[in-house]
């Protein structure tokens, strides 16, 4: 080991005349010295030991944090994924269960289907089964009868164009199946029912009922559906009705059936001045009589002008001072006797060319 005593003690030493005790006492003391330091100089040692272990355990300690959060972070991470894992896992779950109803629906859609094919063929068996309408109902009460009128789709109007401003504009109409009268209300038929002839033409009970008012008519169909319990609905047909059974169902015809009138109508050139029996001249398509001439006939609208609008069962005006008539009469020309013709009189008017024919809506049975 180096000696490390201080210089003062080699010069002290060296010195001759030091006397004996007092060399060896400086030698003590140089060798405590050197004891002394060696001891320092080791304690030095071991503090740069102890201060770097500090510093180790300090960089230990910064990278346990650093680790301890890293941690964390995968912890965190970790709870996230198995957040997600549960995720699909319900979403496999919940797919399975879609699976399952989708299943449970396909087999519900096939019964269903079956049970559809079933209900069709039961629903083509019943009609079958069932009557079509009949093409002629007869009115226990009056033996009135009425011909079956199938809906459809027609032009109303002056379809000609060599009518009055009156028949314009053409327009669309649907219509509803219907019955209507096959002739005009006789006045034996009116007699049965109201108790009296108001006609003019007293000729016979086959002869149109003539010299009855809107109103009047109307008396008669509400007497005439008490006398069948309200089994059946009777009515004043409207004048979209009245046309398209006088056309034999919208077809394109000047007069009911034809375009010679002599052929299907009493009028003024032919009547001889009063009505005639019902039925005598020819019916028209549909196989009704007398919707040109003989008499005029009431329809259930107010008169009003046309609109060029489509309409499907039009009732007319929704009010008014007139109701419409139709059809012309023994009185009148071959031009008022057109199908398309129109005019209109109070509903309290009455003469000896008004009459009427009726519709039928509903019969119960």
């Amino acid at each position: 080991m180096k000696e490390n005593k201080p210089k003062f003690i080699d010069e002290l030493l060296k010195n001759e005349t030091l006397k004996e005790p007092l060399k060896e006492a400086l030698i003590l003391l140089a060798m405590k010295y050197d004891a002394s330091y060696c001891f320092f100089e080791k304690a030095k040692e071991k503090l740069d030991i102890i201060d770097s272990l500090k510093s180790q355990i300090l960089n230990s300690n910064q990278a346990f944090d650093k680790i301890h959060l890293k941690e964390k972070e995968m912890d965190s991470k970790i709870t996230d994924l198995q957040k997600k894992v549960q995720e699909l896992e319900q979403l496999k779950s919940d797919l399975a269960n879609a699976q399952n109803l989708n299943s449970e629906l396909s087999e519900q859609q096939k019964e269903l289907k079956q049970k559809l094919k079933k209900l069709e063929k039961i629903q083509e068996k019943l009609e079958k089964k069932e009557s079509k309408p009949e093409k002629l109902w007869q009115d226990p009460v009056t033996g009135m009868e009425f011909v079956y009128v199938p809906g459809g789709i027609f032009i109303m109007g002056d379809v000609f164009g060599d009518g009055e401003d009156r028949e314009k504009p053409v327009h669309e109409v649907r219509l509803s199946s219907f019955y209507i009268g096959k002739y005009q209300v006789t006045q034996g038929q009116w007699q049965k029912v109201m108790g009296n002839n108001p006609s003019n033409f007293k000729k016979g009970d086959n002869y149109p009922v003539e010299t009855v008012s809107w109103d009047d008519v109307q008396e008669f169909i509400k007497k005439l559906s008490g006398l069948n319990q309200g089994k059946c609905k009777f009515s004043l047909p409207t004048e979209a009705q009245w046309e398209y059974a006088c056309r034999s169902g919208g077809k394109r015809e000047k007069y009911p059936g034809g375009d010679n009138i002599d052929d299907f109508a009493w009028y003024d050139s032919n009547s001889g001045g009063s009505t005639h029996p019902v039925g005598q001249k020819k019916a028209n398509g549909l196989g009704i009589h007398d919707m040109s001439g003989n008499v005029w006939e009431w329809c259930q609208d107010w008169y009003g002008n046309y609109s060029a609008d489509a309409v499907t069962d039009p009732a007319g005006s929704q009010q008014g001072s007139n109701r419409v008539i139709r059809g012309g009469s023994w009185s009148y020309g071959a031009q008022n006797c057109r199908s398309a013709y129109r005019v209109n009189y109070s509903p309290s008017s009455r003469g000896s060319n008004l009459g009427f024919r009726l519709v039928l809506s509903q019969v119960s049975r």
